[in-house]
């Protein structure tokens, strides 16, 4: 086997990509909220079209790890997109969305359900034994969705029938309030 041999500048590269990382792991936010728990959403876009995202609906860390771990899942892990390249960042937009307190929504009837929402301004949660699906509001303007489509949505995302919200007793649906921040990567 042929020993490996690199030279000063590739080593130095090595160990300053090492030193990052291990700061960036150990060191303290630099504000308070970083430090606390929030269910989150982190997007990107690119000329206004959606270009990755993920999200944490129960975060088992604090605010600056959860955006870590979603910064790189969107950019990279989200299957519906190709991995973000490096010539693209500055093209690139970033939407961080903090949610509200989960409200479990307790209709009597389909149009007193569909009513208990504000489209475009509450994102619903579904939880139906081991499954979970999430919509964020901003996909109602995104997509152009009426109350029908984006509940009927919430249910394909969680692999069920666009109208098994109301058939089943099984599945418990909460709205949630959004904090959007929003920012580019153009000084990046």
């Amino acid at each position: 086997m042929k020993p490996i041999s690199l030279s000063k500048k590739e080593k130095k590269a090595i160990l300053d990509f090492s030193k990052a990382c291990l700061k960036n792991s150990i060191s303290k936010p630099e504000n308070p909220i970083l430090e606390k728990r929030y269910p989150v959403s982190f997007s990107l876009y690119k000329d206004k079209q959606l270009r990755g995202r993920a999200s944490i609906i129960k975060p088992k860390s604090n605010l600056a790890d959860s955006i870590q771990k979603l910064t790189k899942a969107a950019a990279f892990q989200d299957p519906r997109f190709n991995p973000v390249s490096k010539e693209e960042l500055a093209e690139l937009e970033q939407e961080i969305s903090i949610f509200g307190d989960y409200e479990l929504i307790q209709a009597k009837s389909p149009h007193e359900f569909l009513n208990s929402f504000e489209l475009g301004k509450h994102g619903l949660l579904l939880r139906k034994r081991l499954i979970s699906a999430l919509s964020l509001p901003q996909e109602v303007k995104e997509e152009k969705l009426s109350r029908m489509e984006f509940v009927s949505k919430l249910c394909q995302k969680a692999g069920l029938k666009p109208l098994e919200w109301w058939k089943t007793n099984e599945m418990n649906i909460y709205r949630f309030s959004v904090l959007i921040i929003r920012g580019d990567f153009r000084k990046f």
